[in-house]
């Protein structure tokens, strides 16, 4: 009996003598991520380029990207400006790869000139998600979010106008890790 109750507290309580103290997998994940992305939204299809920094308990990130659709529509490059944090609260590494989920929160503002000026901004609720094999190695990214949008539009002929609206995000991309 007392074999038993002997066996039963090494094993199941914390006393730590047999423990091994073992590295944190923080250190393994990139300290920032440059991407090349394409997104979709529901004014427009966006392509560009994004930078992440990942902090300890956050993941801030920029990005700049020119509007597909209304390129070719309006003959003019629309650009659009981002910005977004996440936290991943889910994070997992090995040595061959990481992952991280999240929620996220994003900010986006594009403007348009074809003889009317036109301003977009959103802000958007979602989620974040990278994968990938790790130390400089190539990475997927998607990110997905839902939220308010703003479209102001100031003319010669009706003045300035402004309309509200639901949008949808969804970005995809690849990421390279650097260390």
């Amino acid at each position: 009996m007392i074999r038993f109750l002997l066996i039963f507290l090494f094993n199941v309580s914390n006393l730590g003598f047999f423990a091994q103290e073992l590295p944190s997998t923080e250190n393994n994940f990139p300290r920032s991520l440059l991407a090349v992305h394409a997104s979709i939204q529901r004014m427009d299809l966006f392509s560009g380029v994004a930078y992440q920094k990942n902090l300890k308990k956050i993941d801030l990130g920029g990005s700049l990207a020119v509007g597909i659709r209304s390129t070719f529509g309006a003959q003019q490059v629309v650009p659009q400006l981002g910005a977004y944090f996440s936290i991943p609260f889910l994070k997992h590494c090995k040595r061959t790869g990481a992952m991280a989920f999240g929620p996220m929160v994003g900010f986006h503002a594009s403007f348009l000139n074809i003889g009317e000026k036109i301003k977009q901004y959103d802000m958007l609720v979602g989620y974040s998600l990278y994968v990938g094999k790790m130390k400089g190695k190539i990475q997927f990214i998607h990110q997905a979010g839902i939220g308010p949008f703003a479209e102001y539009i100031k003319s010669a002929a009706n003045g300035f106008m402004k309309s509200y609206h639901w949008n949808y995000h969804v970005k995809l991309g690849l990421a390279y890790a650097i260390y």
